[in-house]
C-alpha cells in the first residue's frame, strides 16, 4: 500500500521527530522493494508461435552452400543400395538420378622443411675460404613466404598477439616458432610491404573523394594514433605518434578539387569549405538529439531528420549509379532550396531564443 508522502513530517524539529520519518521512510523503501520483485517475478507472455514454415521463404534467397562441381571434388565414395528386393516382395530397380551428399573436411597438414646444403671449399695455394650462396627469395631467417605472410596476417588482420600466433602454428601445423622469431617475421614482412604501402599512399592522394579518420593505437606501449585514409579503390592506414593538424595536412596532401568527408575533429578546421564534407552520422545524431527536446526545439529536431531521410533516399534512388538526368537536376535544386529557407528559419529561431535567454528551446548548430 502507497504512503502519501504529503503526510511525513520533512523537517523534524526533535530527535524524536527524525526517528519517525526515518522509520517511514524506510517502510516506503520496503515497499518499494517488493513491488519491484513482484514485478520481476512475472513471466513474460509467450511469444505467439509463427504460422511460416521453417527453412527458405518464397522469395528469399537461400544461404545454403553451393554444390561443389564435380571437377573440383577430391574423392567420390558410392553408398549402394543394401536391399535388392522391397517389402511387398518386388524387386527394385535402380535410379538413373543420385542424391548428392557432400561434405567438407579440413586436409590433415604439417609443417615441411627444406634444408639447403652449402658447399664450402679453401684455395690449395692461399688457403682463403669460399662458400656457396643461398638461391635468391630463401630467406636466411629460417622461414618460407607462406609461414612469412600467415605470420602477417595472424597478427595483423586477426589481431593475434605473438603468443597467440605462435600458439597457432604450435596446434595447426605442429611447427615451433618463437616468440622473438615472429616479432622478426613482422618486421621481414613489414619492409617488403613498404614500397606497396608507398604507392597506395601515392594513389590516395589523387583520388577526388576521401574518407578521412582516426583512433587511438599503441605501439611498443607507447600511445599512438592509427590514420586511415579510404576511397572507393584504396585504403590506407597509418600510425603516427600525433592526431594533430600537421599530421592531418602531411597525409591529406594537396587540396585541389578533392573532398573530404571526417568528422568535426578540429584538426580538419583548415579545409576549405568546397573541400571539406561532415560525416552525414554525426549531424544525424545531432539532429535526433533535437527532435527528443520538448517545445519548439523539437519540432525543429523533427523536420532536420525529415530533410536528413530526403537527401538519402534521393541518393540511393535516383542518384547513386544513375544518370543524371534535367529532371533529377532540378529535383535536387528544389530540395536544396527548401533546406537553405528552412535553415535560415532555424537561425532566426536561434537569435530570438538567445534574445529571450529561453534556455528550454535553444538549440546546438555547428559547422555544416
Amino acid at each position: 500500500m502507497k504512503k502519501d508522502l504529503s503526510k511525513i513530517n520533512l523537517k523534524p524539529q526533535t530527535l524524536e521527530e527524525a526517528f519517525e520519518v526515518l522509520s517511514q521512510l524506510v517502510e516506503i523503501i520496503i515497499d518499494q522493494n517488493k513491488e519491484i520483485d513482484s514485478l520481476r517475478e512475472k513471466k513474460k507472455p509467450k511469444k505467439a508461435k509463427s504460422k511460416l514454415k521453417r527453412g527458405v521463404q518464397p522469395g528469399h534467397k537461400s544461404n545454403q552452400g553451393a554444390i561443389v562441381p564435380p571437377e573440383k571434388i577430391n574423392r567420390f565414395v558410392i553408398c549402394e543400395l543394401t536391399r535388392s528386393h522391397c517389402n511387398c516382395g518386388g524387386e527394385i530397380k535402380l535410379k538413373d538420378k543420385i542424391e548428392r551428399h557432400q561434405v567438407f573436411e579440413i586436409a590433415v597438414v604439417t609443417y615441411e622443411v627444406t634444408e639447403y646444403q652449402l658447399q664450402k671449399g679453401y684455395c690449395v695455394c692461399c688457403s682463403e675460404s669460399y662458400s656457396a650462396e643461398l638461391p635468391t627469395g630463401v630467406s636466411i631467417k629460417g622461414f618460407g613466404p607462406r609461414v612469412q605472410s600467415m605470420t602477417g596476417l595472424l597478427t595483423s588482420k586477426y589481431r593475434l598477439s605473438k603468443r597467440l600466433a605462435s600458439s597457432w602454428f604450435k596446434d595447426v601445423y605442429q611447427m615451433p616458432i618463437c616468440l622473438g622469431s615472429v616479432s622478426n617475421v613482422e618486421k621481414t614482412v613489414s619492409e617488403a610491404l613498404a614500397p606497396i604501402h608507398q604507392d597506395i599512399a601515392k594513389q590516395v592522394r589523387s583520388e577526388k573523394i576521401v574518407n578521412v579518420d582516426e583512433t587511438g593505437h599503441k605501439e611498443c606501449n607507447k600511445n599512438g594514433w592509427a590514420w586511415i585514409l579510404s576511397s572507393m579503390r584504396y585504403t590506407l592506414f597509418e600510425l603516427r605518434r600525433s592526431r594533430g593538424k600537421k599530421v592531418a595536412k602531411e597525409l591529406i596532401g594537396p587540396l585541389l578539387e578533392r573532398i573530404f568527408i571526417t568528422d568535426r575533429y578540429p584538426a580538419y578546421n583548415y579545409l576549405p569549405d568546397k573541400n571539406y564534407q561532415i560525416c552525414w552520422a554525426h549531424p544525424k545524431r545531432d539532429f535526433q538529439k533535437i527532435s527528443e527536446r520538448p517545445n519548439e526545439a523539437g519540432r525543429v529536431g523533427r523536420e532536420l531528420l525529415k530533410y536528413y531521410e530526403k537527401i538519402f533516399s534521393f541518393w540511393k534512388n535516383d542518384y547513386k549509379g544513375q544518370e543524371i538526368t534535367q529532371k533529377k537536376t532540378k529535383r535536387l535544386k528544389r530540395l536544396k532550396k527548401r533546406m537553405m529557407g528552412f535553415f535560415l528559419k532555424c537561425r532566426v529561431f536561434l537569435l530570438l531564443t538567445i534574445m529571450r535567454k529561453d534556455n528550454s528551446d535553444r538549440l546546438l548548430f555547428r559547422r555544416n
